[in-house]
């Protein structure tokens, strides 16, 4: 039986997820060989660990305050016991130095945090880099498109020989269900205030609203695709302007002021037989987001809900290769982390 020890950082919505979702697998894990353990389970300022591996959601009832940095004190903890996997599933900004701390020791990285992978192209070049001399694994296939095989895909093209092209579409399941809520008639405050119900935001909706989020994801396709980009060379253009001087509930109890302006948006665009969307593109050269007025026959009209959609335009693929479904939602992401999780612990068997 191969082993990998789990520090997982995050114990909101997509991080219980994943728990749950290694639990439910680890009978039909053990019949291949493989075990994945949840040894820990950090929070800002919280730790439940257990070496021997957590049965069912008992980390839950464990967790105890912790003094200094959580994910930090956990993988000191068990470095030693085997291999080791960290997986981050926060949107915390600062991960990135602990990424290459943990990738030079051996650490193998799992991520859906953007934020590590959009900061300078020298700081993404020195994760690689670490992951490499290492001898680790650096996987965050969720960080675009949720569960959606994005990046591998890209990965995959370009391993094979293949060139890329553009990749371009909806990157943005939280917008797209927006969008195509607008469509239905339905005001867009109700409709960002069930996209946060259903865990389908940023923990501040205005990252999704600004485009920023759409930006980050852009910005590592472009990257995975060949290019050197630094961040501020993305082309970001909002889906709607929203005032960031306001705390997140201040902008909240105000989200109905902004409903009359989105319904003009809307029916602008369908007057001229065209639907309203918020479009991305990325490749080597270049890459942007914005909101854009689309043909209503287009693919991405016929997107609903916190649908995704990736079109690929390749050397090889005069035709698009496409890759669509669901691009949002804690289940979904969290079967994103637990794919490369996987990919990872299986690959760690075969050595």
């Amino acid at each position: 039986m191969r082993r990998l020890c789990v520090v997982l950082a995050g114990r909101g919505t997509v991080g219980g997820a994943l728990a749950a979702q290694l639990e439910a697998a680890r009978p039909r894990l053990a019949e291949e060989g493989v075990e994945i353990r949840l040894a820990a389970v950090a929070g800002r300022q919280s730790l439940a660990l257990e070496p021997r591996g957590f049965a069912s959601d008992e980390w839950r009832r464990r967790v105890a305050p912790c003094a200094g940095e959580s994910a930090p004190a956990a993988l000191a903890a068990l470095r030693g016991l085997g291999p080791l996997a960290f997986v981050d599933a926060t949107a915390a900004p600062e991960m990135g130095n602990l990424y290459l701390e943990a990738l030079r020791a051996g650490v193998h990285v799992v991520s859906c945090n953007k934020a590590p992978f959009t900061r300078s192209q020298r700081e993404f070049d020195a994760m690689h880099e670490a992951a490499q001399r290492g001898g680790a694994f650096l996987r965050f296939e969720a960080t675009a498109g949720a569960g959606l095989p994005t990046l591998r895909t890209l990965r995959d093209l370009r391993q094979s020989g293949d060139t890329i092209v553009e990749v371009s579409g909806c990157f943005s399941g939280t917008l797209n269900f927006l969008c195509a809520g607008l469509e239905s008639g339905r005001p867009f405050s109700d409709l960002l205030q069930e996209a946060r119900r259903l865990g389908f935001t940023e923990p501040d909706p205005r990252e999704d609203l600004s485009g920023r989020d759409v930006a980050r994801k852009a910005l590592i396709l472009a990257r995975l695709s060949g290019g050197k980009l630094e961040p501020e060379q993305v082309d970001c253009r909002p889906l709607l302007d929203a005032d960031a001087g306001l705390s997140v509930n201040e902008f909240l109890e105000r989200l109905r002021d902004l409903d009359p302006g989105v319904k003009r948006r809307v029916e602008t665009a369908r007057a001229s037989g065209r639907v309203l969307r918020y479009v991305a593109r990325a490749s080597p050269a270049a890459a942007g987001c914005g909101p854009a007025e689309v043909e209503a026959h287009d693919p991405l009209a016929r997107l609903s809900g916190p649908e995704n959609i990736f079109v690929y335009r390749t050397e090889r693929y005069r035709v698009p290769l496409v890759v669509s479904g669901p691009g949002a939602g804690p289940q979904v992401t969290a079967g994103g982390l637990f794919g490369d999780l996987l990919e990872g612990a299986r690959a760690a068997a075969r050595d």
